[in-house]
């Protein structure tokens, strides 16, 4: 990721947090679970691979809590779980607009 002003982050702070990093993927590897990142500047060929990443099932979103943006209560206690950090597992996610089911 291009910053305008090229930020350099110290050695010592680039090994403790490669040494975190590292610790993290270990303890998720022990659950069968590997990761990697992926820094995107805005681009048509970084939308279409993530596009295909998806379609072919190697990159599934994750959503924890979904509510109506009409049911302002379920809307509310939806911000309250993220704000308090016991969202659990996944994403919050407010349905802007319903699908409509066929």
């Amino acid at each position: 990721m291009q910053l305008p002003h090229h930020p350099v982050v110290p050695l010592p702070f680039r090994l403790v947090l490669n040494l975190i990093d590292w610790t993290r993927k270990f303890r998720a590897r022990r659950y069968g679970v590997t990761y990697t990142y992926m820094f995107l500047d805005a681009s048509g060929e970084d939308l279409d691979e993530l596009r295909g990443l998806v379609e072919d099932g190697k990159l599934r979103t994750v959503v924890g809590t979904t509510a109506s943006l009409r049911d302002v209560e379920a809307v509310r206690n939806a911000f309250q779980l993220v704000y308090s950090g016991r969202g659990g597992l996944g994403k919050a996610v407010i349905k802007v607009v319903e699908e409509e089911s066929t």
